[in-house]
């Protein structure tokens, strides 16, 4: 029998939505070398497997799931500093607000307004984690994982991953063939923060007298205090008395489109909507706001179907209010991305996995 081998575990409550049955077995890894023997206890008990987080961008079946769960627990920090920089080794299975918090605390700027997103460190190279204008790839060095066919170590420099909006070769051409297992990050000492997104400026300015702050670290922090105070409007910092938190984040990416693509939106837009419309360019594309498509698609906040519903507070969250299957959020879900594609013509893709039973 598999060491620390558990069974019949509910899912929903290792998923930030609180929707899952319960997984038939699950094990907690705390160390790379534990991750060979649960692979092989599956393939020779005949039941697949799958490696979880901390669930904040998974949907399970309310079935549940037949095999064994790899719940991710590595841990550990390694800091080291060479000249100007500041590099640090994080297990996969670190929570990543800590980290954010960990760099304000040194004075490292580069992630600070990616405060407050629920998930592993682990899972951010995955899905090259991003908000108001910065991204986790920027400041990713190596992604250290194991090769899940022949349990090798494999170290992947940050230009051999992938990276790209939202996604990264994990995700892509290598899904489900590593089992990311640490990740190197560097930052330059002293480097003053620059705010990029015009929302978080503006609260800045407001309220936080951000010009009258002289130091980097205090400069750090009210940046963080500012994304925390932000998301929690929006009801994306996971609250247990907050139902609308009760979900998986943005649900769906921002779409990327090419000339022709936007010129057919632009082409069927009114004169008032014109007004609201935005789209950013990006290495010759164009990033366009998913919220805005689905807004004007015909769902508007707090739209419900069935025991699921579109957060009051922001669109692109589907959430869990209280009773919803899994099933109802892949109709909501459906029901989206179809009305956006046949008003708009532009196909949404959802951010979370579908952990099928």
């Amino acid at each position: 029998m598999l060491e620390g081998l558990r069974k019949n575990i509910s899912l929903a409550e290792y998923s930030t939505i609180r929707i899952g049955g319960p997984a038939r077995y699950l094990v907690k890894i705390d160390s790379p070398d534990q991750i060979k023997p649960a692979v092989d206890w599956a393939a020779e008990n005949n039941h697949q497997y799958f490696v979880l987080g901390d669930g904040s961008n998974t949907l399970f079946d309310d079935s549940g799931y037949s095999g064994l769960v790899l719940h991710n627990q590595i841990l550990g920090y390694e800091w080291t500093e060479s000249g100007d920089k500041v590099r640090v080794k994080v297990g996969s299975g670190e929570n990543w607000d800590s980290l954010v918090e960990a760099c304000i605390d040194r004075g490292l700027s580069g992630i600070e307004a990616m405060s407050g997103i629920p998930g592993q460190v682990g899972s951010t190279p995955i899905q090259n984690v991003g908000a108001y204008g910065q991204e986790v790839s920027r400041h990713i060095e190596s992604v250290e994982a194991i090769c899940l066919k022949t349990f090798k170590p494999k170290v992947f420099t940050a230009d051999e991953c992938g990276f790209g909006y939202r996604t990264s070769r994990f995700k892509t051409s290598d899904k489900n063939s590593y089992y990311v297992t640490s990740v190197n990050f560097a930052f330059t000492k002293k480097t003053e923060p620059k705010i990029l997104y015009q929302e978080l400026f503006h609260y800045v300015k407001q309220n936080l007298r951000y010009k009258e702050i002289k130091t980097i670290p205090g400069q750090l922090a009210a940046i963080r205090k500012a994304v925390l105070a932000i998301r929690a409007t929006k009801s994306m910092v996971v609250s247990a008395g907050d139902l609308n938190s009760h979900s998986l984040g943005s649900f769906f990416v921002n779409p990327i489109v090419d000339k022709d693509q936007l010129q057919a939106v632009h082409d069927t837009l009114t004169a008032e909507q014109k007004e609201t419309f935005r789209a950013h360019k990006a290495a010759g594309r164009y990033k366009l706001s998913a919220a805005w498509l689905i807004e004007r698609s015909g769902f508007s906040k707090g739209f419900k179907h069935k025991s699921a519903m579109l957060s009051k507070n922001h669109c692109l969250a589907l959430c869990n209010p209280g009773k919803a299957s899994s099933n109802d959020v892949k109709e909501l879900s459906g029901m989206i991305q179809a009305a956006v594609k046949d008003k708009w013509g532009i196909e949404l893709e959802p951010e979370p996995g579908f952990v099928a039973p």
